[in-house]
């Protein structure tokens, strides 16, 4: 957490990578990660996972080759301990130069603007295709943005 918004749902929708949004991040609100100034990217094509604490630990839930941090220090424990323990390789993307790694989980850190950072990485990356079976944490994303829209339309506006 502690991008903009626009530039996480950026790359993660260009990388077809879920975003989980820790509480720290202000993406957890609905619609908040694509709708910031800036955003290249609509809401709906946000990978955005929500209650993804819930299922980080299932089984069916394949370890992550990769993660990608923006921000500082994460809230969620047990978002700290899927990092911890789960991923080959984790890349902190920080304003500053501060080190708050108590886990030891970062592999690589990379210093500068978080939106910076992460507009060049999705203006470089080539797509990633959707995959014939969706990994669990991206099911939960499409179906959580389907009853969303499906609420949309027929919750009335409140003034």
């Amino acid at each position: 957490g502690g991008g903009g918004g626009g530039a996480p749902a950026a790359l993660a929708a260009r990388l077809g990578w879920p975003l989980l949004a820790d509480i720290n991040s202000g993406l957890r609100k609905p619609g908040a990660a694509g709708e910031s100034e800036g955003a290249t990217t609509p809401a709906a094509a946000v990978r955005s996972v929500p209650l993804y604490d819930l299922l980080i630990g299932a089984e069916e839930v394949a370890p992550p080759d990769v993660v990608l941090m923006a921000g500082g220090r994460l809230v969620s424990k047990r978002l700290q301990a899927f990092v911890a323990s789960r991923s080959r390789a984790c890349i902190l993307v920080e304003p500053h130069g501060q080190r708050h790694d108590p886990s030891h989980s970062v592999s690589h850190r990379v210093e500068g603007s978080i939106d910076a950072v992460l507009m060049a990485l999705a203006a470089v990356l080539p797509p990633r295709a959707p995959e014939a079976t969706p990994q669990p944490l991206l099911a939960l994303a499409s179906a959580s943005a389907a009853l969303d829209a499906a609420l949309a339309s027929v919750t009335p506006a409140v003034p």
